[in-house]
């Protein structure tokens, strides 16, 4: 279009020396940041997040992972394990259920005030059902502790 300027988005800062991480990995120290899902796709952040850190927390919620029940999509976690693969970083994950109404999706936002609205059963059942859908052997899992 006439008359308007398209800048570039900024180069990602060149690396100066050591990383952080290059200090960290022989004394076998996690040193990491969470990923900032609102800057995720600014090269810069990318380019920063891998050459810095060994370890990053992913902020995917069950609210992304299963939008309906039994409607799952797991894009966001592929993205974040292929970025920890890529860069040879350790990947935790955040707590799926967690402040109810802020990251769960809205058929499971409780619908009395003051508490969960559900018993303990269900939200192992959906625990249960969405450690299944993702495939996740039980030797695969380091830990799994889910408290109420």
């Amino acid at each position: 279009m006439p008359g308007c300027a398209v800048m570039a988005a900024p180069a990602p800062p060149p690396a100066s020396g050591p990383a952080l991480r290059d200090y960290a990995d022989p004394l076998g120290f996690h040193i990491g940041s969470i990923m900032q899902m609102r800057i995720f796709d600014d090269p810069r952040y990318r380019a920063v997040l891998g050459r810095e850190f060994n370890v990053f927390v992913s902020f995917v919620f069950q609210k992304q992972v299963e939008p309906s029940p039994g409607q799952f999509d797991f894009t966001g976690m592929d993205r974040d394990i292929q970025f920890a693969q890529e860069h040879r970083m350790k990947l935790f994950g955040a707590s799926l259920i967690y402040r109810a109404g802020a990251v769960l999706p809205g058929w499971m936002v409780p619908r009395r005030g003051g508490d969960w609205g559900r018993p303990k059963d269900d939200y192992d059942r959906l625990m249960k059902e969405w450690i299944e859908a993702a495939k996740v052997e039980p030797d695969e899992l380091e830990e799994l502790d889910v408290e109420f």
